[in-house]
């Protein structure tokens, strides 16, 4: 499959997904949006490293990045973005195979499947939290700094 068709299916997929989750109409093709850069991201740093749980982890740090940005400039909140924009890294056929292994018996082949998939589920989680984090502590930094500076201008003022 073609970069463009993975972007494509990925977008209307997404999209599909920001309407299930009543996302407002002004912001569908943002959240679209998010959730095809990541995608693209994902097959990109996959095909250079073929490292799954690598590529999972650079697509939502790119996707929670984006959302942080979309946040601020349009002045709501990021994880309207963020959802529907990891919806295409989420390893559901490999959920499906781990329940099917365990059902035919397959317990070494379930239980291998199911460590992939817990480190791609984990891989998401940091590629969120380690943004959001950084972020967050970045904006009580410089509220710090803005406190600081309100007290030396009352200091210069007495």
């Amino acid at each position: 499959m073609s970069l463009f068709e993975s972007f494509l299916f990925s977008f209307v997929s997404t999209l599909g997904w920001s309407v299930y989750f009543n996302a407002p109409k002004k912001d569908l093709l943002y959240c679209s949006l998010a959730g095809a850069i990541g995608w693209i991201t994902c097959i990109l740093i996959e095909d250079y490293t073929t490292n799954t749980i690598l590529s999972n982890f650079i697509a939502t740090f790119i996707i929670t990045l984006f959302s942080e940005f979309l946040a601020r400039r349009l002045k709501k909140p990021a994880i309207l973005y963020i959802i529907p924009g990891i919806i295409p890294l989420v390893p559901g056929l490999s959920i499906y195979n781990t329940m099917l292994d365990l059902i035919q018996g397959n317990y070494l082949q379930a239980l291998e499947r199911a460590t992939n998939v817990a480190m791609i589920s984990g891989a998401i989680v940091m590629g969120m939290l380690i943004v959001t984090s950084v972020l967050k502590g970045l904006k009580k930094i410089q509220h710090l700094k803005d406190i600081n500076n309100l007290k030396n201008i009352k200091k210069d003022n007495k």
